[in-house]
């Protein structure tokens, strides 16, 4: 009989790395926020700078929860923010200025965004978005489609790279389609609310002349 020992058993091969996701995978998971500073926000009879008092910021979440936040952070009345769900946006467009001017964003919208407060408590350690009315002058965010945002052209071209960079059909999509993707400047409701009353004050003027005429 062999008294030979035996070595000890060959080891278990390894298990293969862990893959590594890209950076434009992680990004697509993160729930963070890209944030960007804006230099002027103008939408319809409303147009807002930023300013020592009041700091424009937008926010672009590029995972699963995809939308857009324009921040407007007043020293005393608080952050303002301006809401944009991806799926309520109709068309993007960028367009860069000359010599490092300054680079416009333009969001085309198909409803009204929603507005919020945001706000904290226990000692600010949990904040809030509080829903409020819309703060714009003469509710122009509930009444135009259109969104125009001023940056930077560098920061404007870091928008333009991360939103690209998010690989998403839905970001895509909104890329590839015409600027602007309907002639309305205003939203259907109140075009209809608005056509509704000015075809009621044709029908009482057509009432008045016709009175007129009976000689009442």
């Amino acid at each position: 009989m062999s008294t030979r020992k035996r070595g000890p058993p060959p080891p278990s091969e390894p298990p293969p790395p862990a893959k590594i996701p890209s950076t434009s995978q992680a990004r697509n998971r993160s729930p963070r926020p890209v944030y960007f500073h804006i230099n002027k926000i103008q939408v319809g009879e409303w147009s807002q700078d930023s300013s020592l008092i009041e700091g424009l910021k937008a926010r672009i979440y590029g995972g699963a929860d995809r939308r857009l936040v324009w921040e407007l952070d007043h020293i005393e009345v608080g952050i303002r923010k301006i809401e944009i769900v991806l799926d309520n946006v109709c068309s993007m467009q960028f367009s860069f200025g000359s010599n490092n001017s300054t680079g416009v964003m333009e969001i085309e919208l198909e409803k009204p965004p929603q507005f919020f407060l945001e706000t904290s408590s226990d000692g600010n350690k949990k904040v809030d978005d509080q829903p409020i009315d819309d703060f714009t002058k003469n509710t122009s965010a509930s009444l135009y489609r259109h969104h125009k945002l001023f940056f930077g052209n560098d920061v404007l071209t870091k928008i333009r790279k991360t939103i690209v960079g998010f690989k998403r059909p839905e970001w895509d999509n909104v890329l590839n389609r015409p600027f602007p993707s309907k002639p309305e400047l205003q939203f259907q409701k109140d075009e209809e609310h608005n056509q509704g009353e000015d075809d009621a004050d044709a029908a009482a003027n057509v009432d008045l002349n016709a009175a007129v005429q009976d000689g009442v």
